[in-house]
C-alpha cells in the first residue's frame, strides 16, 4: 500500500514539475539565497561580484527559458503541419490520374457573397479534395476475409529511420494497439456485398508511415516521396502503408440536426479542427471474438461502442447494422488510408446529446488515466440537415452561419459523401 502511494506521489509530482518549473524555482531559490546573504560587515552579495556579469547570467537564462517555451508552443501548432501535408492543391496535382477525387460546388448563393475572400482560392465556388471516393453503399453486405495470423512488416527504410520518424507526433497523446489492416477490397454489384479481405497491423505502425507521410525524415525523404509517389495512389493490395482500417461516422438526433465534434488538442491528427461525430480506427478490443478473428458483427460492434465512447450515446439510444455503413474512400493526406463511413439516427435530441457529452467530458481525464483512452473532442457543433447545403465546404474548413470551422479533408469530404447518399435516398 505504502509503496503505490509512494508510486502515485512521484507521478504528481512528475507531472507538476516539468523541466522549466524546476529551472524557474531553482533560479527562484537562488535569488532568494543572494538576497538574504548579507555577511557580518552588513555588505550584501552583490558588493563582492561583478553586478554586469551576474545580470548577464540571470539574462541569458530567462532568454533561454522564453526560447525553450516559444519554440515547445509553436513546434505543437506546427506539428500536423509537419507530418501532413495541408497543400491539398498540390497533393492533388501529385495524383494527376486519379479520376475519382471528391468535388462539390458551393453553389449557394449566400455563401458566394459572405466567403468571397475564400472563393479567390476556389474560383467557381468548386472545391476538390484530396480523397477519393471508392463506392457509396446503400444497404450493403458484408463479407470479410480475415488472415488473423499475418502481420504486417515495416518496410526496411522505415525500421531503419522509426524513432526519428515517431518524433513527429511529440505533442501527440499516442499509444499502441493492435489494428485491422485491409489489404484489399472487392465489390460485387450484382449481389451488393463489399469483401473485405483483412490481417492486423499496429497503430504505431500507422503513425510511422500513413500519419507521418510528410514528415522530413531525411534532407529531401519523406513516407510519401518514397512508397506512394504518384501519378496513381498505390492499390490497397500493392501498398507498402499500415493501412490501419478507420471509420467516420455522422449521428442525426430527434429534431434533425447532425452531430459535428471539436476535436481537442492532443489528438495524434486533426487538432482543434472540426470532426464529423465520430472518427476513430477500428479497434480489435472491440472487433475481434473469442478467437481472435475479424468479423462483420465485430465490425459492428466496434462501431456501436465507439458511439458510446465518443458521444455517450447508448446502444437503446439507436439501431444499427452494417447497413448503415454509406461509403467507404481513401484519403490522400494519409497516403491512401481507407476509411468507412456511417449514418444513423438517434432517439435523443440536440440538446439531450449535449447534455450527456458535457457531463461526460467533466470524467474524461480520470477515465484517461485508467484507461488510456479518452474522448476526441470537448464541445459539439449542431447542423440542421435541411441546411447542410448551405455550408460553404472546401478541404481545410467549413463555413456555417457566418462561423468558419477548420477541418481536415478527410472529414470535410465526408460531408460531401453523406450529402450525396441522401439525395440518392431521396431519388430511390
Amino acid at each position: 500500500m505504502f509503496v503505490r502511494l509512494r508510486k502515485s506521489f512521484y507521478r504528481i509530482i512528475n507531472k507538476i514539475f516539468t523541466e522549466t518549473v524546476i529551472e524557474v524555482l531553482f533560479m527562484g531559490a537562488i535569488l532568494v539565497a543572494i538576497y538574504f546573504s548579507l555577511d557580518l560587515n552588513g555588505q550584501n552579495f552583490f558588493s563582492k561580484v561583478d553586478v554586469t556579469v551576474f545580470l548577464a547570467v540571470i539574462v541569458a537564462f530567462i532568454v533561454n527559458m522564453v526560447k525553450t517555451s516559444v519554440s515547445r508552443f509553436i513546434r505543437k501548432k506546427i506539428e500536423d503541419f509537419n507530418k501532413l501535408s495541408d497543400d491539398y492543391n498540390y497533393l492533388i496535382k501529385q495524383y494527376p490520374c486519379e479520376k475519382n477525387l471528391i468535388k462539390y460546388d458551393n453553389t449557394v448563393e449566400i455563401n458566394r457573397f459572405l466567403y468571397r475572400k475564400t472563393l479567390k482560392k476556389y474560383k467557381d465556388g468548386t472545391a476538390k479534395f484530396p480523397v477519393i471516393i471508392e463506392r457509396i453503399l446503400h444497404d450493403a453486405k458484408f463479407e470479410i476475409k480475415d488472415k488473423p495470423q499475418e502481420q504486417y512488416e515495416l518496410p526496411e527504410r522505415i525500421k531503419e529511420n522509426y524513432e526519428t520518424i515517431m518524433q513527429a507526433h511529440e505533442f501527440s497523446d499516442v499509444y499502441n494497439q493492435l489494428n485491422i489492416r485491409l489489404n484489399d477490397y472487392e465489390y460485387d454489384k450484382a449481389t451488393n456485398s463489399l469483401k473485405l479481405v483483412t490481417t492486423r497491423t499496429t497503430y504505431f505502425d500507422s503513425l510511422v508511415t500513413n500519419r507521418a507521410m510528410d514528415y522530413k525524415w531525411g534532407l529531401k525523404t519523406s513516407n510519401r516521396e518514397i512508397y506512394d509517389f504518384g501519378p496513381y495512389v498505390n492499390q490497397l493490395k500493392e501498398s507498402k502503408l499500415s493501412n490501419h482500417l478507420g471509420f467516420n461516422g455522422f449521428v442525426e438526433t430527434s429534431d434533425g440536426k447532425i452531430v459535428f465534434v471539436n476535436r481537442s488538442n492532443n489528438v495524434s491528427i486533426g487538432k482543434g479542427t472540426l470532426g464529423n461525430s465520430v472518427g476513430a480506427s477500428l479497434k480489435t478490443m472491440y472487433a475481434l471474438n473469442e478467437d481472435k478473428e475479424f468479423t462483420e458483427n465485430g465490425l459492428v460492434e466496434s462501431m456501436i461502442k465507439e458511439i458510446h465512447d465518443e458521444l455517450k450515446l447508448e446502444r437503446k439510444d439507436f439501431n444499427f447494422s452494417s447497413k448503415n455503413i454509406i461509403a467507404i474512400y481513401r484519403d490522400l493526406v494519409e497516403g491512401g488510408k481507407p476509411q468507412l463511413l456511417f449514418y444513423i439516427k438517434t432517439t435523443k435530441s440536440s440538446n439531450q446529446v449535449n447534455e450527456m457529452f458535457i457531463n461526460a467530458t467533466k470524467k474524461t481525464e480520470k477515465a484517461y488515466l485508467q484507461t488510456k483512452l479518452a474522448m476526441d473532442g470537448n464541445e459539439l457543433v449542431f447542423i440542421d440537415r435541411n441546411r447542410l447545403k448551405e455550408v460553404y465546404i472546401t478541404p481545410e474548413m467549413i463555413i456555417f452561419e457566418g462561423k468558419s470551422y477548420l477541418t481536415m479533408p478527410s472529414a470535410s469530404a465526408a460531408i460531401v459523401i453523406l450529402m450525396n447518399y441522401l439525395e440518392e435516398c431521396e431519388k430511390q
